[in-house]
Protein backbone atom coordinates (compact mmCIF):
# COMPACT_ATOMS: atom_id res chain seq x y z
CA UNK A 1 0.00 0.00 0.00
CA UNK A 2 1.24 3.59 -1.25
CA UNK A 3 1.86 6.05 1.42
CA UNK A 4 0.55 9.63 0.35
CA UNK A 5 2.83 12.71 0.84
CA UNK A 6 0.84 14.20 4.26
CA UNK A 7 1.14 10.95 5.75
CA UNK A 8 4.89 10.36 5.18
CA UNK A 9 5.19 14.02 6.60
CA UNK A 10 2.84 13.13 9.72
CA UNK A 11 5.25 9.76 10.55
CA UNK A 12 8.37 11.63 10.15
CA UNK A 13 7.35 14.74 12.33
CA UNK A 14 6.03 12.04 15.00
CA UNK A 15 8.93 10.25 14.71
CA UNK A 16 10.99 13.47 15.22
CA UNK A 17 8.90 14.58 18.16
CA UNK A 18 9.03 11.16 19.65
CA UNK A 19 12.81 10.60 19.29
CA UNK A 20 13.27 14.30 20.90
CA UNK A 21 11.40 13.17 23.42
CA UNK A 22 12.82 10.06 24.60
CA UNK A 23 16.31 12.01 24.15
CA UNK A 24 15.60 14.81 26.27
CA UNK A 25 12.78 12.86 28.91
CA UNK A 26 14.02 9.49 29.02
CA UNK A 27 14.97 9.13 33.25
CA UNK A 28 11.34 10.52 33.80
CA UNK A 29 9.55 8.34 30.86
CA UNK A 30 10.92 5.36 32.58
CA UNK A 31 9.67 5.98 36.09
CA UNK A 32 6.78 6.51 35.25
CA UNK A 33 6.59 3.28 33.34
CA UNK A 34 8.17 1.34 36.04
CA UNK A 35 5.28 2.48 38.37
CA UNK A 36 2.44 1.77 36.04
CA UNK A 37 3.78 -1.69 35.89
CA UNK A 38 4.14 -1.83 39.73
CA UNK A 39 0.48 -0.89 39.68
CA UNK A 40 -0.79 -3.42 37.42
CA UNK A 41 1.41 -6.13 39.21
CA UNK A 42 -0.70 -4.95 42.67
CA UNK A 43 -4.05 -4.74 40.66
CA UNK A 44 -3.34 -8.48 39.74
CA UNK A 45 -1.69 -10.35 42.87
CA UNK A 46 -5.28 -8.38 44.61
CA UNK A 47 -6.91 -10.00 42.01
CA UNK A 48 -5.73 -13.26 42.13
CA UNK A 49 -6.15 -12.78 46.39
CA UNK A 50 -10.09 -12.06 46.18
CA UNK A 51 -10.40 -15.02 43.77
CA UNK A 52 -8.78 -17.16 46.53
CA UNK A 53 -11.06 -15.41 49.32
CA UNK A 54 -14.51 -16.15 47.13
CA UNK A 55 -13.43 -19.86 46.82
CA UNK A 56 -12.05 -20.22 50.81
CA UNK A 57 -15.27 -18.86 51.53
CA UNK A 58 -17.25 -21.16 49.42
CA UNK A 59 -15.14 -24.02 51.11
CA UNK A 60 -16.15 -22.66 54.77
CA UNK A 61 -19.39 -22.53 54.10
CA UNK A 62 -19.46 -25.93 52.42
CA UNK A 63 -17.56 -27.24 55.83
CA UNK A 64 -20.61 -25.22 57.72
CA UNK A 65 -23.21 -26.55 56.09
CA UNK A 66 -21.28 -29.98 56.00
CA UNK A 67 -20.84 -29.90 59.94
CA UNK A 68 -24.23 -29.14 60.49
CA UNK A 69 -26.16 -32.01 58.41
CA UNK A 70 -23.39 -34.11 60.60
CA UNK A 71 -24.47 -32.96 63.72
CA UNK A 72 -28.00 -33.13 62.88
CA UNK A 73 -27.74 -36.46 61.47
CA UNK A 74 -26.37 -37.38 65.09
CA UNK A 75 -28.46 -35.09 67.32
CA UNK A 76 -31.52 -37.41 65.54
CA UNK A 77 -29.67 -40.31 66.56
CA UNK A 78 -28.88 -39.34 69.82
CA UNK A 79 -32.49 -38.31 70.63
CA UNK A 80 -33.96 -40.85 68.99
CA UNK A 81 -32.05 -43.46 71.35
CA UNK A 82 -32.89 -40.82 74.53
CA UNK A 83 -36.88 -41.20 73.40
CA UNK A 84 -36.58 -44.89 73.62
CA UNK A 85 -35.24 -44.76 76.96
CA UNK A 86 -37.43 -42.37 78.14
CA UNK A 87 -40.27 -44.60 77.16
CA UNK A 88 -39.18 -47.73 79.29
CA UNK A 89 -38.56 -45.37 82.37
CA UNK A 90 -42.30 -44.34 81.86
CA UNK A 91 -43.08 -47.85 81.56
CA UNK A 92 -41.40 -48.30 84.59
CA UNK A 93 -42.48 -45.26 86.53
CA UNK A 94 -46.39 -45.91 86.02
CA UNK A 95 -46.42 -48.90 88.94
CA UNK A 96 -43.42 -47.12 90.84
CA UNK A 97 -43.46 -43.13 91.85
CA UNK A 98 -40.44 -41.40 94.21
CA UNK A 99 -42.30 -38.19 93.85
CA UNK A 100 -44.35 -39.67 96.68
CA UNK A 101 -42.05 -41.38 99.11
CA UNK A 102 -40.74 -39.50 101.52
CA UNK A 103 -37.25 -39.71 101.01
CA UNK A 104 -34.53 -38.01 101.76
CA UNK A 105 -32.06 -35.93 99.50
CA UNK A 106 -29.32 -37.92 100.22
CA UNK A 107 -30.94 -41.34 99.74
CA UNK A 108 -33.42 -40.66 97.04
CA UNK A 109 -29.85 -39.36 94.87
CA UNK A 110 -28.28 -42.50 96.30
CA UNK A 111 -31.72 -44.62 94.82
CA UNK A 112 -31.31 -42.79 91.56
CA UNK A 113 -27.77 -43.16 90.53
CA UNK A 114 -27.53 -46.71 91.29
CA UNK A 115 -31.18 -47.63 90.21
CA UNK A 116 -31.03 -50.55 87.06
CA UNK A 117 -33.90 -48.42 85.07
CA UNK A 118 -33.25 -44.90 85.78
CA UNK A 119 -29.22 -44.64 85.67
CA UNK A 120 -28.62 -45.73 81.86
CA UNK A 121 -31.42 -42.84 81.22
CA UNK A 122 -29.69 -40.23 83.24
CA UNK A 123 -26.48 -41.18 81.26
CA UNK A 124 -27.78 -41.05 78.03
CA UNK A 125 -29.24 -37.09 78.75
CA UNK A 126 -26.06 -36.20 80.09
CA UNK A 127 -24.42 -37.48 76.83
CA UNK A 128 -27.28 -35.81 74.90
CA UNK A 129 -26.61 -32.49 76.55
CA UNK A 130 -23.09 -32.39 76.49
CA UNK A 131 -23.07 -33.30 72.44
CA UNK A 132 -24.88 -30.29 72.29
CA UNK A 133 -22.60 -28.46 73.86
CA UNK A 134 -19.49 -28.91 72.45
CA UNK A 135 -20.38 -30.87 69.27
CA UNK A 136 -22.95 -28.14 67.70
CA UNK A 137 -21.01 -25.89 65.28
CA UNK A 138 -21.50 -22.43 66.07
CA UNK A 139 -19.32 -20.06 64.09
CA UNK A 140 -17.94 -16.59 64.50
CA UNK A 141 -20.31 -15.63 67.44
CA UNK A 142 -18.53 -14.20 70.29
CA UNK A 143 -21.32 -13.59 72.61
CA UNK A 144 -21.86 -16.46 75.16
CA UNK A 145 -25.15 -15.54 76.00
CA UNK A 146 -25.76 -15.91 72.25
CA UNK A 147 -24.07 -19.12 72.19
CA UNK A 148 -26.28 -20.56 74.71
CA UNK A 149 -29.48 -19.30 73.38
CA UNK A 150 -28.60 -20.95 69.90
CA UNK A 151 -27.99 -24.55 71.71
CA UNK A 152 -31.26 -23.92 73.82
CA UNK A 153 -32.98 -24.78 70.87
CA UNK A 154 -31.69 -27.91 70.81
CA UNK A 155 -31.97 -28.59 75.03
CA UNK A 156 -35.52 -27.27 74.74
CA UNK A 157 -36.42 -30.28 72.35
CA UNK A 158 -34.47 -33.00 74.61
CA UNK A 159 -36.77 -31.24 77.55
CA UNK A 160 -40.17 -30.97 75.73
CA UNK A 161 -40.29 -34.67 75.62
CA UNK A 162 -39.29 -35.27 79.79
CA UNK A 163 -42.75 -35.72 81.92
CA UNK A 164 -42.46 -33.76 84.96
CA UNK A 165 -42.35 -36.70 87.35
CA UNK A 166 -39.22 -38.01 85.10
CA UNK A 167 -37.42 -34.10 85.40
CA UNK A 168 -37.98 -34.45 88.69
CA UNK A 169 -35.62 -37.27 89.08
CA UNK A 170 -33.48 -35.58 86.34
CA UNK A 171 -33.22 -32.72 88.76
CA UNK A 172 -32.14 -35.00 91.67
CA UNK A 173 -29.69 -37.17 90.23
CA UNK A 174 -27.34 -34.01 89.46
CA UNK A 175 -28.38 -31.94 92.59
CA UNK A 176 -25.36 -33.18 94.69
CA UNK A 177 -21.90 -32.83 93.63
CA UNK A 178 -19.48 -32.76 96.07
CA UNK A 179 -19.64 -33.99 99.80
CA UNK A 180 -19.68 -30.75 101.63
CA UNK A 181 -23.73 -31.60 102.35
CA UNK A 182 -23.97 -34.92 101.93
CA UNK A 183 -22.09 -37.69 101.61
CA UNK A 184 -22.30 -40.03 98.60
CA UNK A 185 -19.65 -41.19 96.26
CA UNK A 186 -18.11 -39.99 93.12
CA UNK A 187 -20.41 -37.08 93.57
CA UNK A 188 -17.71 -34.90 92.26
CA UNK A 189 -18.32 -36.86 88.51
CA UNK A 190 -21.68 -35.13 88.66
CA UNK A 191 -20.53 -31.59 88.66
CA UNK A 192 -20.14 -31.14 84.78
CA UNK A 193 -23.32 -32.59 84.52
CA UNK A 194 -25.06 -30.02 86.62
CA UNK A 195 -23.13 -27.34 84.97
CA UNK A 196 -25.50 -28.47 81.92
CA UNK A 197 -28.66 -28.12 83.15
CA UNK A 198 -27.65 -24.69 84.67
CA UNK A 199 -26.67 -23.67 81.51
CA UNK A 200 -29.75 -24.84 79.67
CA UNK A 201 -31.68 -23.35 82.49
CA UNK A 202 -33.30 -27.04 82.10
CA UNK A 203 -35.42 -26.87 84.89
CA UNK A 204 -37.34 -23.24 84.40
CA UNK A 205 -40.55 -25.48 83.96
CA UNK A 206 -39.88 -28.25 86.40
CA UNK A 207 -43.13 -27.97 89.02
CA UNK A 208 -42.16 -28.75 92.74
CA UNK A 209 -44.75 -30.85 94.42
CA UNK A 210 -44.90 -29.62 97.60
CA UNK A 211 -47.67 -29.07 100.10
CA UNK A 212 -45.98 -26.63 102.42
CA UNK A 213 -43.79 -23.76 100.93
CA UNK A 214 -40.72 -22.69 103.01
CA UNK A 215 -40.73 -19.56 103.51
CA UNK A 216 -36.45 -18.29 103.88
CA UNK A 217 -36.77 -15.68 106.50
CA UNK A 218 -38.74 -18.14 108.44
CA UNK A 219 -36.50 -21.20 107.86
CA UNK A 220 -33.47 -18.79 108.93
CA UNK A 221 -35.13 -17.78 112.02
CA UNK A 222 -36.43 -21.14 113.13
CA UNK A 223 -32.62 -22.76 112.14
CA UNK A 224 -31.31 -19.90 114.25
CA UNK A 225 -33.12 -20.08 117.34
CA UNK A 226 -32.40 -24.06 117.56
CA UNK A 227 -29.15 -22.40 118.63
CA UNK A 228 -30.82 -21.81 122.16
CA UNK A 229 -31.67 -25.38 122.51
CA UNK A 230 -27.73 -26.59 121.65
CA UNK A 231 -26.82 -23.93 124.52
CA UNK A 232 -29.64 -25.74 127.17
CA UNK A 233 -28.48 -29.28 126.20
CA UNK A 234 -25.06 -28.47 126.91
CA UNK A 235 -25.27 -27.76 130.29
CA UNK A 236 -28.08 -31.17 130.53
CA UNK A 237 -26.39 -34.67 131.17
CA UNK A 238 -27.63 -37.80 128.85
CA UNK A 239 -29.72 -38.82 131.99
CA UNK A 240 -32.01 -35.96 132.58
CA UNK A 241 -32.64 -35.37 128.46
CA UNK A 242 -33.08 -39.42 128.20
CA UNK A 243 -30.00 -40.00 126.07
CA UNK A 244 -30.19 -37.18 124.02
CA UNK A 245 -26.62 -36.80 122.06
CA UNK A 246 -25.20 -33.40 122.54
CA UNK A 247 -22.93 -33.38 119.96
CA UNK A 248 -25.48 -33.54 116.92
CA UNK A 249 -25.90 -29.61 118.01
CA UNK A 250 -29.83 -29.27 117.12
CA UNK A 251 -29.43 -25.89 115.56
CA UNK A 252 -27.14 -27.42 112.96
CA UNK A 253 -29.19 -30.62 113.06
CA UNK A 254 -32.03 -28.29 112.20
CA UNK A 255 -30.62 -26.24 109.12
CA UNK A 256 -29.53 -30.04 107.44
CA UNK A 257 -33.11 -31.59 107.86
CA UNK A 258 -34.41 -28.81 105.47
CA UNK A 259 -31.63 -29.76 103.37
CA UNK A 260 -32.38 -33.40 103.45
CA UNK A 261 -35.99 -32.09 101.66
CA UNK A 262 -35.62 -33.10 98.28
CA UNK A 263 -37.77 -30.66 97.01
CA UNK A 264 -36.11 -27.83 99.07
CA UNK A 265 -32.92 -29.00 97.86
CA UNK A 266 -33.56 -28.97 94.50
CA UNK A 267 -34.86 -25.49 94.45
CA UNK A 268 -31.47 -24.45 96.49
CA UNK A 269 -28.82 -26.74 93.77
CA UNK A 270 -30.72 -24.48 90.61
CA UNK A 271 -31.49 -21.68 92.41
CA UNK A 272 -35.20 -22.54 91.39
CA UNK A 273 -37.00 -19.56 93.08
CA UNK A 274 -40.71 -19.20 94.52
CA UNK A 275 -41.24 -23.33 94.45
CA UNK A 276 -40.61 -24.98 97.08
CA UNK A 277 -39.02 -22.08 98.62
CA UNK A 278 -40.17 -18.65 98.83
CA UNK A 279 -37.72 -16.07 98.67
CA UNK A 280 -40.35 -13.07 97.02
CA UNK A 281 -40.15 -10.93 100.27
CA UNK A 282 -36.21 -11.12 100.42
CA UNK A 283 -34.67 -7.86 100.52
CA UNK A 284 -32.26 -8.44 97.49
CA UNK A 285 -34.49 -10.90 94.97
CA UNK A 286 -31.23 -10.99 92.44
CA UNK A 287 -29.25 -12.78 94.83
CA UNK A 288 -28.75 -16.93 94.65
CA UNK A 289 -31.20 -19.00 96.78
CA UNK A 290 -27.75 -19.75 98.29
CA UNK A 291 -26.47 -16.78 98.87
CA UNK A 292 -30.12 -15.39 100.14
CA UNK A 293 -30.16 -18.08 102.84
CA UNK A 294 -26.64 -17.35 103.84
CA UNK A 295 -26.90 -14.14 104.65
CA UNK A 296 -30.51 -14.40 106.07
CA UNK A 297 -29.38 -17.18 108.65
CA UNK A 298 -25.94 -15.06 109.99
CA UNK A 299 -28.13 -11.85 110.29
CA UNK A 300 -30.54 -14.54 112.79
CA UNK A 301 -27.50 -15.19 114.48
CA UNK A 302 -26.34 -12.06 115.16
CA UNK A 303 -30.19 -11.34 116.57
CA UNK A 304 -29.18 -14.35 119.55
CA UNK A 305 -28.67 -13.02 122.67
CA UNK A 306 -27.90 -13.98 126.47
CA UNK A 307 -31.29 -12.90 127.47
CA UNK A 308 -33.52 -14.57 125.19
CA UNK A 309 -31.41 -17.72 125.99
CA UNK A 310 -31.80 -17.16 129.81
CA UNK A 311 -35.48 -16.86 129.50
CA UNK A 312 -35.21 -19.81 127.00
CA UNK A 313 -33.40 -21.91 129.54
CA UNK A 314 -35.79 -21.14 132.24
CA UNK A 315 -39.42 -22.20 129.89
CA UNK A 316 -37.74 -25.34 128.67
CA UNK A 317 -36.18 -26.56 132.32
CA UNK A 318 -39.74 -25.59 133.95
CA UNK A 319 -41.41 -27.87 131.29
CA UNK A 320 -38.60 -30.57 132.18
CA UNK A 321 -39.50 -31.03 135.21
CA UNK A 322 -42.90 -30.57 135.36
CA UNK A 323 -43.35 -33.12 132.36
CA UNK A 324 -41.23 -35.42 134.67
CA UNK A 325 -42.58 -34.75 137.79
CA UNK A 326 -46.58 -35.05 136.71
CA UNK A 327 -45.12 -38.72 135.08
CA UNK A 328 -43.89 -39.97 137.89
CA UNK A 329 -46.82 -39.02 140.14
CA UNK A 330 -49.42 -40.55 137.97
CA UNK A 331 -47.15 -43.58 138.08
CA UNK A 332 -47.39 -43.96 141.44
CA UNK A 333 -50.82 -42.67 142.62
CA UNK A 334 -51.71 -46.71 142.89
CA UNK A 335 -53.51 -48.88 145.39
CA UNK A 336 -51.89 -52.01 146.37
CA UNK A 337 -54.68 -54.44 147.02
CA UNK A 338 -52.04 -57.74 147.37
CA UNK A 339 -50.40 -56.70 150.28
CA UNK A 340 -48.99 -60.41 151.05
CA UNK A 341 -47.17 -60.67 147.63
CA UNK A 342 -46.04 -57.21 147.51
CA UNK A 343 -46.74 -57.84 143.64
CA UNK A 344 -48.18 -55.02 141.26
CA UNK A 345 -51.49 -56.20 141.42
CA UNK A 346 -53.22 -51.86 142.16
CA UNK A 347 -55.84 -49.95 141.22
CA UNK A 348 -55.55 -46.11 140.39
CA UNK A 349 -56.66 -43.54 142.24
CA UNK A 350 -54.77 -43.44 145.65
CA UNK A 351 -54.92 -39.59 146.33
CA UNK A 352 -55.83 -36.36 144.71
CA UNK A 353 -52.65 -36.18 142.33
CA UNK A 354 -52.69 -31.93 141.35
CA UNK A 355 -52.00 -31.60 145.09
CA UNK A 356 -49.04 -33.25 144.58
CA UNK A 357 -47.86 -32.07 141.56
CA UNK A 358 -48.09 -29.07 143.05
CA UNK A 359 -45.86 -29.39 145.75
CA UNK A 360 -43.09 -30.03 143.56
CA UNK A 361 -43.87 -27.69 140.59
CA UNK A 362 -44.31 -25.16 142.25
CA UNK A 363 -40.47 -25.00 144.35
CA UNK A 364 -38.38 -27.07 141.61
CA UNK A 365 -38.25 -24.26 138.76
CA UNK A 366 -35.31 -22.59 137.37
CA UNK A 367 -36.27 -19.13 139.04
CA UNK A 368 -36.14 -20.48 142.21
CA UNK A 369 -32.89 -19.59 144.30
CA UNK A 370 -30.77 -22.08 144.64
CA UNK A 371 -30.57 -22.12 148.54
CA UNK A 372 -34.53 -22.47 148.61
CA UNK A 373 -34.08 -25.54 146.75
CA UNK A 374 -31.83 -26.77 148.67
CA UNK A 375 -34.46 -25.99 152.16
CA UNK A 376 -37.19 -27.63 150.29
CA UNK A 377 -34.62 -30.48 149.00
CA UNK A 378 -34.70 -31.24 152.80
CA UNK A 379 -37.99 -30.92 153.92
CA UNK A 380 -40.38 -32.19 151.30
CA UNK A 381 -40.61 -35.87 152.84
CA UNK A 382 -43.23 -34.94 155.67
CA UNK A 383 -45.18 -32.60 153.31
CA UNK A 384 -45.78 -35.34 150.98
CA UNK A 385 -46.66 -37.97 153.29
CA UNK A 386 -49.46 -35.38 154.83
CA UNK A 387 -50.97 -34.56 151.36
CA UNK A 388 -50.70 -38.45 150.13
CA UNK A 389 -52.55 -39.45 153.55
CA UNK A 390 -55.32 -36.47 153.60
CA UNK A 391 -55.79 -36.42 149.94
CA UNK A 392 -56.57 -40.28 149.78
CA UNK A 393 -60.39 -41.43 149.28
CA UNK A 394 -59.58 -44.50 152.07
CA UNK A 395 -58.97 -43.23 155.35
CA UNK A 396 -59.33 -46.19 157.29
CA UNK A 397 -56.83 -49.20 158.71
CA UNK A 398 -57.12 -51.71 156.29
CA UNK A 399 -53.63 -52.93 155.86
CA UNK A 400 -53.62 -52.55 152.13
CA UNK A 401 -54.25 -49.09 152.88
CA UNK A 402 -51.19 -48.29 154.87
CA UNK A 403 -48.99 -50.19 152.37
CA UNK A 404 -50.20 -48.37 149.40
CA UNK A 405 -49.70 -44.63 151.35
CA UNK A 406 -45.97 -46.26 152.64
CA UNK A 407 -45.42 -47.90 149.16
CA UNK A 408 -46.15 -44.89 146.95
CA UNK A 409 -44.22 -41.99 149.46
CA UNK A 410 -41.51 -44.69 148.61
CA UNK A 411 -41.80 -44.68 145.40
CA UNK A 412 -42.06 -41.01 145.02
CA UNK A 413 -39.33 -40.19 146.84
CA UNK A 414 -37.06 -42.51 145.17
CA UNK A 415 -37.53 -40.62 141.60
CA UNK A 416 -38.14 -36.89 142.66
CA UNK A 417 -34.80 -36.64 145.08
CA UNK A 418 -32.45 -37.41 142.09
CA UNK A 419 -34.43 -34.81 139.87
CA UNK A 420 -33.84 -32.14 142.60
CA UNK A 421 -30.00 -33.46 142.82
CA UNK A 422 -30.20 -32.95 139.04
CA UNK A 423 -31.66 -29.52 139.01
CA UNK A 424 -29.12 -27.93 141.43
CA UNK A 425 -26.21 -29.73 139.12
CA UNK A 426 -27.82 -27.56 136.19
CA UNK A 427 -28.04 -24.50 138.11
CA UNK A 428 -24.00 -25.09 139.08
CA UNK A 429 -22.97 -25.73 136.08
CA UNK A 430 -24.36 -21.92 134.74
CA UNK A 431 -22.91 -20.47 137.56
CA UNK A 432 -19.41 -21.94 137.66
CA UNK A 433 -18.87 -24.03 134.58
CA UNK A 434 -18.91 -21.91 131.62
CA UNK A 435 -21.32 -18.95 131.18
CA UNK A 436 -24.43 -18.66 128.94
CA UNK A 437 -22.67 -15.96 127.39
CA UNK A 438 -19.49 -18.29 126.27
CA UNK A 439 -22.14 -21.09 125.47
CA UNK A 440 -24.00 -18.87 123.13
CA UNK A 441 -20.78 -17.42 121.49
CA UNK A 442 -19.41 -20.86 120.72
CA UNK A 443 -22.52 -22.42 119.72
CA UNK A 444 -23.37 -19.16 116.96
CA UNK A 445 -19.89 -20.12 115.63
CA UNK A 446 -20.70 -23.50 115.07
CA UNK A 447 -23.39 -22.23 113.14
CA UNK A 448 -21.86 -19.67 111.25
CA UNK A 449 -18.93 -22.23 110.33
CA UNK A 450 -21.46 -24.71 109.42
CA UNK A 451 -23.23 -22.16 106.90
CA UNK A 452 -19.58 -20.93 105.14
CA UNK A 453 -18.80 -24.46 104.63
CA UNK A 454 -22.12 -25.78 103.09
CA UNK A 455 -22.85 -22.85 101.09
CA UNK A 456 -19.23 -21.35 100.37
Amino acid sequence: MKINKNSQLCIFIATSLISYLLYNYHAKIWGIMEKIGALATGLALFAAMYQGYVAWKAASLTREANSQNLFQQKFNLVLEQHNDSLVRVREWLKTNSYTDKKLTTDLLVSEIRGHEQLSPYMRILYHTLKSIKEELPIINEPDEKEIIKIQKKYTSLVRSFIPNDILFLVACNASVVDGRIFEINDSESYSYYNSLLKRFDFFEHLNIKNDKKVYLEELSHQVAQKTYESCYLYYFNENVTKGADNKKNPHIKELKEFLSNPNFFICLAYNLKNRAVITENHENNSLKISEMLTNSLNHQIKKLNEKDLISYISIKTDEFYKGRIEQIIHSKNNIYTDVGYHTSSYIKGLYFGPDVIELFVSHMRFDVQKKEIIIFRDSFHSALRKIITNTSWHHNNQPWYQYSIEKCYNEIVKEISPLIEELLSFINKLNFKNSPSEILKNKKEELQLSVRSLFN
